[in-house]
């Protein structure tokens, strides 16, 4: 999802669980290239600490398998910033 525009209207979901302190939202919709998949964008959040960002570069079969691996994401950009802060 590369249309900043398109970003600006996701509507996003939050995630019951905190993951290493981060909220993590989601959302998913219709892939403009393929409308019969997925796309996934997600947003972490944790105070005092800038918000992680992220989106699938692939679509995926199915709103769930776009929700799962947008998840998926943000966990692994969040383990980055962990490590990173060492």
């Amino acid at each position: 999802m590369r249309n900043n525009e398109y970003k600006k209207n996701l509507d996003y979901t939050e995630e019951l669980d905190k993951y290493e302190g981060y909220i993590i939202e989601w959302a998913v919709s219709p892939s403009t290239s393929e409308p019969s998949k997925w796309m996934g964008t997600f947003r972490a959040t944790k105070a005092d600490t800038p918000t992680i960002f992220g989106s699938l570069g692939i679509p995926e079969p199915s709103e769930g398998d776009a929700q799962d691996k947008a998840i998926e994401a943000a966990k692994s950009m969040i383990d980055e910033a962990v490590a990173s802060k060492g």
